[in-house]
């Protein structure tokens, strides 16, 4: 049995602590300042841009909207809540113009539920 099959549990419960939280933070971020961590970072967003090209198109598109236009975040609320700030949640990325406004909780509960 190795050493991590022994003592998974103590692991796992340090892992989701506070300081193995900031344990973990600081060596992933001193990680990324090597030459080798920055050529997987640059590799990582490659395949993101590429595997999420649409997704990424729409949220660029809007978000010019919303700069240049005449349209502004405070003009919506939250199309569950009521609440503001607004996020923007596309249902399909090829009409990148047709958002429903949503609140940062309720953003992410439409996609705990799918």
């Amino acid at each position: 049995m190795s050493f991590y099959e022994k003592h998974k549990e103590a692991i796992l419960k340090y892992q989701k602590s506070d300081k193995g939280k900031a344990s973990h933070k600081k060596a992933q971020d001193k990680y990324d300042r090597t030459e080798k961590g920055k050529l997987s970072n640059r590799k990582r967003t490659k395949e993101y841009s590429k595997s999420n090209n649409k997704k990424i198109k729409a949220q660029s598109k809007l978000a010019r909207l919303f700069k240049y236009g005449d349209t502004s975040n405070s003009d919506f609320i939250c199309a569950i809540c009521e609440k503001q700030p607004i996020e923007k949640h596309h249902e399909n990325y090829d009409l990148w113009y047709s958002f429903i406004p949503l609140c940062k909780s309720c953003h992410i509960e439409t996609y705990v539920g799918e």
